[in-house]
């Protein structure tokens, strides 16, 4: 869902650089998104908790 609404903004036109979010928006999944949409990802991570 979140993936989905990220590609909306930036094909509606709104430009960015970075993509700054908590910890519930931290996964390698949302990384993935964020860099295949030419995005930095700043992600507050839990440490020690894997995530996908």
């Amino acid at each position: 869902m979140v993936q989905a609404m990220m590609k909306r903004v930036i094909d509606n036109g709104v430009q960015g650089q970075y993509l700054v979010a908590d910890e519930w928006c931290g996964s390698k999944r949302m990384i993935g998104t964020a860099l295949s949409l030419g995005v930095c990802p700043i992600f507050q991570m839990n440490k020690g908790k894997e995530q996908g």
